[in-house]
């Protein structure tokens, strides 16, 4: 890749931000305090700062490094993590194996928020965009491993899940172990209140719900394939 300097003479460079750091010596309890501003700079004139955020830090960083990784494992790579990606777009997979979850319904339904049972689930974050596939709970898990549809609403029969107003972002966290669980707290704490496709479950959705309810395990007979394989996942 080609370097230009502020030296180069081919390129004119004007300044557009700096970044002042300020240090109190034997402040508060005796504590060395430091503080950074982020200012504007138009026409040669410094505006007025704001604090500098760890995404002002990041975003740096990506342009002078494109190397680093913007998150981390906090030790050793979890058990439930399938697959990761982190040049170019995000991608984690992961698995969750909760055996009940509560799950939120809207009132005009005629299925009632509360606990249910679920099945071995697979998330999928590939940027800010979640799908949730179903497995069995049987046999490990492997690249050939038979997905089947998540037997949610707000799901799509491809996998992908219409988040409504839930926000997937996740540029706050550090590590990859953080974003999974916070991707998937908002699933489980969004509201279910529509079927995208017919195939969510082997019967009668609104009475399997309402059968199950309070129920502790989950029918896997229930499921229905999805025709697609937990490396077809990893492809997308």
């Amino acid at each position: 890749m080609e370097e230009n300097t502020l030296h180069d003479p081919k390129f004119h460079f004007e300044p557009k931000i700096a970044i002042i750091g300020y240090e109190a010596i034997n402040g508060y309890y005796g504590r060395d305090e430091c503080y950074f501003s982020r200012h504007t700079v138009r026409n040669g004139k410094l505006g007025a700062g704001s604090p500098l955020t760890m995404d002002m830090v990041r975003d740096m960083l990506k342009l002078v490094d494109v190397d680093r990784c913007e998150f981390f494992f906090k030790g050793r790579l979890p058990k439930q993590l399938l697959y990761f990606r982190d040049k170019g777009t995000l991608q984690l997979v992961w698995s969750c194996d909760r055996p009940v979850e509560r799950l939120l319904f809207k009132e005009q339904l005629d299925i009632p928020t509360g606990t249910y049972p679920i099945p071995k689930l697979v998330f999928s974050l590939s940027g800010e965009s979640l799908s949730v596939f179903a497995i069995t709970r049987k046999k490990p898990i492997h690249d050939g491993t038979e997905l089947y549809h998540a037997p949610f609403m707000n799901v799509y029969a491809s996998g992908k899940v219409c988040m409504g107003d839930a926000t997937l972002q996740y540029r706050h966290w550090d590590f990859y172990e953080d974003i999974m669980a916070f991707a998937e707290k908002q699933f489980f704490l969004s509201v279910f209140t529509h079927t995208n496709h017919d195939h969510l479950l082997n019967g009668n959705y609104t009475e399997l719900m309402l059968q199950m309810h309070g129920m502790q395990h989950f029918e896997e007979s229930l499921l229905l394939a999805n025709h697609q394989l937990l490396q077809h996942v990893y492809e997308n």
